[in-house]
């Protein structure tokens, strides 16, 4: 949903930011997006001349076409240089990746990057003190039945653990995980959370 985010902070919508931080993406170059208009807001002005987005961020492992709006970049490690809990593509299966190398120059993974920039605006909430072992907890404390038997210890000593899914079964054989069961192009769910329950063209 970033796409949505530059769109309502150009918009000023619900209110004006001062600031815009993009990580893990580069709006101003994705297939799936208008990136026309994405570029065309990230550099509009309003009538009296300053940006519409005062100050845009990027965080990001490459000098990327969002780079080139950016007030200020900020350095991305690469998956290689920071622990992280890698989910299934295309398989089954869990692992958690350790840094194979130390992260370069002053480049921070999110979670810290995210950490220190809560200390300096005055933030005390606790989840600001969680570790990354803390966050990947968290993520895997839920009621999917795909998690049942994973072994978080397990997963910190290096193995690789498979999901709850039967060999022989398609996980959506039965249906998708949405209220209907059916693949959703308008959510009830979204809808209730009071967001445009249909997908968006920007």
């Amino acid at each position: 949903l970033m796409h949505n985010v530059i769109t309502n902070a150009w918009r000023g919508d619900p209110y004006s930011v001062d600031t815009l931080f993009l990580f893990m993406a580069n709006m101003a170059w994705n297939s799936s997006m208008n990136t026309a208009e994405v570029r065309r807001m990230l550099a509009d002005k309003a009538e009296d001349g300053e940006y519409k987005i005062p100050f845009i961020v990027v965080c990001d492992t490459f000098q990327s076409e969002t780079v080139a709006f950016a007030d200020l970049v900020l350095p991305a490690p690469t998956f290689l240089e920071y622990r992280d809990l890698y989910k299934s593509y295309g398989h089954y299966y869990l692992q958690i990746g350790k840094p194979a190398v130390e992260a370069l120059g002053e480049a921070k993974p999110n979670l810290e990057v995210f950490r220190l920039l809560a200390k300096r605006l005055g933030f005390t909430d606790a989840c600001f003190g969680d570790t990354e072992f803390d966050r990947m907890r968290q993520a895997l404390d839920t009621r999917s039945p795909f998690l049942v038997g994973i072994d978080f210890d397990g997963l910190k000593a290096g193995e690789i653990q498979r999901l709850n899914v039967p060999e022989d079964k398609d996980p959506f054989a039965e249906g998708f995980y949405t209220p209907s069961g059916k693949l959703e192009f308008y959510s009830q769910s979204m809808a209730r959370l009071g967001h445009d329950p249909l997908p968006a063209y920007v």
